[in-house]
């Protein structure tokens, strides 16, 4: 008998001991993922909340009693808010029954189109054991929980199309000989405009001997108030001298980012601004004007829906 008594207090005093011996005074969680974007569009989409829509992984949502009308985010049984902002992370509150717990993602760059999502816990253990191993798996599961959230937005950040809004390539120049003119309107180039000018050059192609080897580009440059400068251009197969208004250009060897749109002048235009954007943010930097390919025949087809544009801007 007296063995069996022995066996068990060994037992409780092993069972109060251990929760001392596998949890630190300072539980301390952290987990990371990388993903392939810049710091500034990992900001842009972390430390907004209302951004937050487009990315948060999808999850049954419930209501917690006891939460107020704060704006919540649920995941797994958690509902989150974003306490604090920081330049490089936010201070994010996860609360679960009772329970309110402050923990911190952190963006940090690894290069100029890598970044590093970084969450991190950390907790004072309690002195009562069963509380002190109840915290353990809370942070354990928390842990698992923030690791889905964080790479759902790693996940969204690696595709240019969610971030920019457009899918953007890197490429080098192809097309090196050009034919081009330049011209000077009042008002936006209308597509008797541009394709008066293709048709020149095409003329002139012919006439010299050279092939077309892609679609017309097309550049347009506000000058001041009341002028817009329009610049049209061929790709050709070879070198010409050029003649009269009509212009010889040969590109230099380079990269090139590269998107291509589906839509009318509003769409395109909304594409420029996206690519100037990624280039800031990429560190970029254009030796040269970009210009528009005009995949789709403007004269030929008058539903501006339909109308395909590449989108070329040098880098550096």
């Amino acid at each position: 008998m007296k063995r069996v008594l022995t066996g068990i207090i060994i037992v409780i005093l092993i069972l109060i001991v251990l929760p001392y011996v596998m949890v630190p005074s300072v539980i301390h969680e952290s987990i990371s993922t990388t993903s392939s974007t810049t710091q500034r569009s990992a900001q842009r989409y972390l430390l907004d909340d209302h951004q937050w829509p487009s990315w948060w992984p999808r999850s049954p949502s419930k209501v917690i009693r006891g939460l107020s009308a704060t704006r919540y985010f649920y995941y797994n049984g958690y509902a989150f808010r974003l306490s604090q902002q920081f330049m490089s992370g936010i201070e994010l509150t996860s609360d679960h029954s009772l329970d309110s717990i402050k923990n911190l993602i952190t963006i940090v760059p690894i290069s100029k189109d890598t970044v590093k999502l970084v969450w991190e816990f950390q907790e004072k253990s309690s002195f009562n054991p069963i509380t002190r191993f109840q915290q353990y798996n809370k942070a354990k599961r928390l842990k698992k929980d923030v690791g889905g959230i964080i790479q759902a937005l790693a996940t969204f950040l690696n595709d240019d199309l969610n971030t920019y809004g457009i899918t953007i390539s890197r490429t080098t120049i192809t097309d090196s000989f050009l034919v081009a003119t330049k011209t000077i309107l009042k008002d936006e180039p209308a597509i008797a405009d541009i394709y008066q000018q293709v048709d020149v050059l095409k003329q002139y192609a012919s006439a010299s001997g050279a092939q077309v080897t892609n679609a017309p580009m097309l550049n347009k440059r506000r000058i001041d108030s009341s002028q817009i400068e329009m610049m049209v251009a061929l790709p050709i197969n070879k070198a010409l001298s050029g003649k009269g208004s009509i212009i010889y250009r040969e590109l230099p060897a380079g990269k090139l980012l590269v998107a291509e749109v589906q839509g009318g002048p509003a769409r395109v235009r909304e594409a420029f601004r996206q690519l100037e954007n990624y280039l800031v943010e990429h560190k970029y930097e254009s030796p040269a004007i970009p210009f528009e390919s005009l995949v789709t025949n403007r004269q030929q087809e008058s539903d501006t829906t339909k109308w395909v544009t590449r989108i070329y801007y040098p880098i550096f």
